[in-house]
């Protein structure tokens, strides 16, 4: 029974088919998933019998594999959910894939030694794949910067793209390595040729006595280049935390403005106040804004606050504040100073004692 069904199928099938292939291109395609889901079902009675009662009412239809595609037309299934998922999984997988490729670009570290180091040593591998890291980020330079400049202005954008994909470590390294190799050129500012000058950079000869090390230099406009390595160093100095040194400076710089400014200049000229620094604010966590706060805890009435018609964050004093005692010492009160043992000798001491003969 279930031989015969397999063969009156079969027969259909071909029979369809012969008809599909004489129909033109466009007709084909209109047939395509109706010929597809035939196959399935031809393959499923490959594999799979039905009983004797099923099979024996399936042989009595007049075109069995059509009424078959009919029933299947109309059932519910969860074919699209399955193509969907498909497509996600996909993109994930991909996704992925180019996360943990950029991550073993990010990580890969800087060979700090030079190509016949390496081929003594063993590490070529380690060399080569560092130096064409090195390429890649001067590259990806060069085209930032071409991307970014727009009205006499580089975007910011031009380095976040950059060492996002190759790391602030990478990227400082090309970049001090062109400023080593373009010393020459005055258009490079004194702080960025001074800064290039300390970074480490291996000499790397090759057999003919020239420098390896200009591969990887970038050849953008020296001007923007160098405003290119001052949005970079910036943008790196901000991602480091603050040091104790540079809260103390902040601190000092607020402290002598509220000494040397005795007029009030909020908006309702009820405080004294100047802004936090927002480079300061930008490094700044919790812990340093409590560490400032200390450092300037001998103004009484201080607060930190924001203001409705402003940007940015001030730090306030009372307009009545006094600020005669020294910086980062609190002024004792007057009820402090009767709980303060009383000195030996004191007029305290003395008074309601004999006079002295």
């Amino acid at each position: 029974m279930n031989k015969a069904l397999y063969d009156k199928l079969f027969a259909e099938q071909e029979a369809y088919r012969g008809w599909l292939l004489s129909q033109p291109a466009e007709e084909i395609l209109k047939y395509a998933y109706e010929y597809t889901v035939r196959e399935d079902i031809l393959l499923t009675f490959e594999n799979k019998d039905v009983d004797d009662e099923q099979g024996r009412v399936l042989l009595a239809l007049e075109d069995t594999m059509s009424e078959l595609f009919k029933a299947f037309e109309h059932r519910e299934t969860n074919y699209m959910d399955v193509v969907s998922d498909t497509i996600y999984d996909l993109a994930n997988i991909l996704l992925g894939e180019e996360e943990r490729e950029k991550n073993k670009l990010r990580e890969l570290p800087i060979y700090y030694h030079s190509g016949e180091y390496a081929r003594e040593n063993g590490e070529l591998e380690k060399y080569r794949e560092s130096r064409a890291a090195n390429i890649g980020c001067r590259d990806a330079i060069q085209e930032a910067i071409k991307n970014h400049y727009h009205d006499n202005r580089l975007d910011p954008a031009a380095v976040s793209e950059v060492v996002e994909k190759y790391n602030y470590h990478r990227v400082l390294f090309v970049l001090a390595n062109t400023v080593r190799q373009k010393d020459w050129d005055g258009r490079f500012s004194r702080s960025n040729k001074e800064w290039a000058a300390i970074m480490y950079i291996p000499e790397d000869a090759d057999g003919f006595n020239g420098d390896r090390n200009t591969a990887f230099c970038v050849e953008a406009h020296p001007t923007l280049v160098n405003g290119y390595i001052d949005m970079v160093r910036e943008q790196q100095l901000l991602m480091k935390p603050l040091t104790g040194k540079e809260i103390q400076a902040e601190a000092d710089r607020i402290n002598d403005f509220f000494e040397k400014n005795g007029e009030p200049n909020s908006p309702n000229k009820t405080h004294i106040m100047i802004e936090i620094s927002p480079k300061f604010l930008q490094r700044a966590g919790t812990k340093d804004i409590e560490s400032l706060q200390g450092l300037l805890s001998s103004f009484e009435t201080l607060s930190f606050s924001t203001l409705n018609d402003r940007k940015g964050i001030f730090a306030m004093i009372s307009k009545d504040q006094i600020r005669e005692w020294p910086y980062g010492v609190k002024k004792t009160s007057a009820l402090e100073k009767l709980k303060q043992p009383v000195k030996a000798g004191s007029k305290q001491e003395k008074k309601g004692s004999e006079p002295e003969l």
